[in-house]
């Protein structure tokens, strides 16, 4: 009776964890979930930026809720000021009344994404053969910093932008920011990468 009863426990666990590994997509999506991908994709289609990394920083700025707004009146889901929407606006020719719309999503993550297209063409000699990881961090540490303080720190050799190095970050607000973006980046490339494959070939 009591092997039948441990057999039985037996079968359980191992039926649970067939269950875990085969649907491990739909679980982690589960745990990480991503809204307005529809959003997202496209706006990394159309301005070459991996959508994990805006997905990552869309959570970290504002965990997928358009209308947060930031003590430093940062607007909607990737937390855009207004000084920087302004700028964002010129250089993407985009239509003068987007500043003023932060709170919708589209507009929002649009601007967000060519934001980091630009910081990737600022920033491109020294994203060259990195890694993802340093590539991302680069570019998540320019999206909390600003442009001017990371390319001080580069310049200076403050910080070699590297993921490993990110504790030589001077700002610990910034080096928080690069270990959670890459922690979330991580996750949604695990979960999303079948789901999101075929529309992003």
């Amino acid at each position: 009776m009591l092997f039948l009863k441990r057999f039985g426990i037996l079968t359980l666990l191992i039926g649970f964890l067939f269950i875990l590994f085969s649907f491990s997509d739909e679980i982690g999506r589960m745990l990480y979930p991503v809204k307005y991908e529809h959003e997202i994709i496209d706006s990394s289609e159309r301005y070459h930026v991996d959508p994990y990394l805006i997905a990552a920083i869309i959570k970290v700025e504002s965990n997928f809720d358009p209308a947060s707004i930031s003590s430093s009146d940062a607007f909607g889901l990737m937390q855009i000021i207004p000084d920087t929407a302004n700028w964002i606006v010129s250089m993407g020719n985009f239509d003068l009344d987007w500043k003023d719309r932060l709170d919708e999503p589209e507009i929002n993550i649009e601007m967000g994404a060519k934001y980091l297209e630009l910081m990737s063409r600022q920033f491109k000699m020294m994203l060259s053969g990195q890694t993802e990881a340093d590539q991302n961090a680069i570019l998540a540490a320019t999206y909390n910093a600003g442009a001017g303080n990371v390319s001080r720190w580069l310049d200076e050799g403050t910080w070699n932008g590297s993921y490993e190095s990110r504790a030589d970050i001077p700002f610990g607000e910034t080096r928080h920011y690069v270990r959670r973006v890459h922690y979330y980046y991580g996750n949604y490339k695990d979960f999303y990468t079948d789901k999101w494959g075929e529309a992003l070939d």
